[in-house]
């Protein structure tokens, strides 16, 4: 039998598949979740207005998590952030807007030692990196 993209086995440590990755078709639905690949340590990554409104606050209102899912070949690398702690700042004051394709965004940077950063806002991060107990949806078991 031929496996599907999400039908592998559960494994830990680095060189293996990010867990993000690895349970996306089970997770997409109930977490809004962006890609960054890292780089030096940074990464930077958006979320859209329009996708955040219409998937995640009307359906849940503040019970989903805002997943950056980083390397996919390092299995926890990831910020699970719960929508309000980030809510705060996903306001008209921090959307970048592009008018010529009529796109609504707020773009957003993690630097090293964790720290997420939009304009010239800073939050420490560092408590929802790699911490599962953040992802809503993860099949029971899942470590």
């Amino acid at each position: 039998m031929v496996k599907s993209f999400f039908d592998v086995e559960p494994s830990s440590g680095e060189g293996e598949r990010n867990i993000i990755s690895e349970y996306f078709a089970q997770l997409e639905n109930r977490n809004y979740i962006a890609k960054a690949e890292p780089q030096d340590g940074k990464y930077w990554f958006n979320f859209y207005e329009n996708k955040l409104i219409e998937k995640y606050i009307t359906p849940y209102n503040k019970d989903f998590s805002l997943i950056i899912r980083g390397s996919d070949s390092m299995r926890m690398d990831f910020f699970a952030i719960p929508y309000p702690a980030l809510e705060h700042v996903l306001t008209p004051e921090f959307i970048h807007v592009e008018k010529k394709e009529n796109k609504r965004r707020w773009m957003f940077d993690i630097i090293p030692d964790h720290v997420l950063v939009i304009e010239s806002y800073y939050l420490d991060v560092s408590s929802y990196y790699g911490n599962l107990s953040y992802v809503p949806g993860l099949p029971e078991g899942v470590k």
